[in-house]
């Protein structure tokens, strides 16, 4: 992905993973944040924030370098599931919110706040960029704001 209004779209029914990131990093300081619309999806999609040392063959969240939501509703950083207790579906507006300053990564969904998703001292000092992780029969873009 390389700025807004680019799309992306996951791989085929063979359980396929795609990662993307954008070209530019996210700013070493401040509050960042950008929006992901939910085009359609059949299997696996997660939004939120990695490193560029990521596989791109793999879906983010499953490593210490990046951190995420899930289309089941829960954040996975690490290897680990936890319950953020949100639903997502077709036509939804996921917003990504990163203080890199308190090193928290918040989420909203259609303009609606859901809380602190992650609270890591990493997120303070590390290059970040936007990602997103597709599989099966998914798509997605980049808004504008």
């Amino acid at each position: 992905m390389s700025d807004a209004g680019t799309c992306a779209t996951g791989g085929n029914s063979n359980g396929d993973e795609r990662t993307v990131l954008t070209v530019e990093p996210i700013p070493p300081k401040g509050t960042y944040w950008f929006s992901v619309k939910i085009l359609y999806w059949g299997l696996g999609l997660r939004i939120g924030i990695s490193t560029s040392e990521i596989n791109l063959n793999q879906m983010i969240g499953n490593n210490f370098y990046s951190w995420a939501l899930s289309d089941c509703g829960k954040i996975r950083h690490g290897k680990v599931w936890n319950d953020y207790h949100v639903e997502l579906k077709k036509g939804d507006l996921i917003t990504v919110i990163i203080n890199r300053s308190w090193g928290i990564v918040s989420y909203e969904i259609n303009g609606n706040e859901n809380g602190v998703a992650f609270t890591d001292n990493k997120l303070k000092k590390l290059e970040l960029y936007p990602a997103v992780s597709l599989n099966w029969d998914t798509k997605v873009c980049l808004v504008k704001h």
